[in-house]
């Protein structure tokens, strides 16, 4: 499937962030893994493309591909008992896509550090500044850019 789906064709976008309910640790480590893993494969049957951010406490994540296969993914986020009070920023259609290298995108709050060490301006991530939240996860997966194949 194309990920390169413009506005005129159905993209879609949802931001929300929601609070971590696995275990720190390796435990939360391999949940985690397993929800990039099962995102991942999910995510590039259905054309969805996006960006994960998770300091331990906190998922701050950022969907978009077709509408219904957006919300599709979204209502099985919602349903997934390793978060709660999950809390929408954005939602609806959208003119381009942000992530459209990664079906999904993982950024740790060590990369988040790291950047800022070589980028004291960069953004913090805040619930409900979707740009400031664009503009970090951006920063932080730049170094490891690589344009979607046509």
């Amino acid at each position: 499937m194309d990920v390169g789906t413009n506005r005129s064709e159905g993209l879609h976008r949802i931001v929300y962030d929601s609070v971590v309910a696995v275990p720190f640790g390796d435990a939360g480590d391999r949940d985690i893994r397993a929800i990039l893993e099962v995102a991942r494969s999910r995510n590039a049957a259905l054309g969805v493309t996006g960006a994960l951010f998770c300091d331990g406490a906190y998922f701050v994540q950022l969907l978009e591909g077709p509408a219904e296969a957006v919300e599709a993914v979204f209502a099985s986020i919602q349903a997934d008992p390793r978060h709660t009070d999950i809390r929408v920023m954005e939602r609806g259609p959208a003119e381009t896509r942000w992530f459209a290298a990664w079906h999904m995108a993982m950024v740790t709050e060590a990369q988040v550090a790291q950047m800022r060490r070589t980028n004291p301006d960069l953004p913090a991530l805040q619930p409900y500044r979707t740009a400031e939240l664009v503009a970090t996860l951006t920063e932080v997966l730049a170094p490891h850019w690589l344009p979607p194949r046509k």
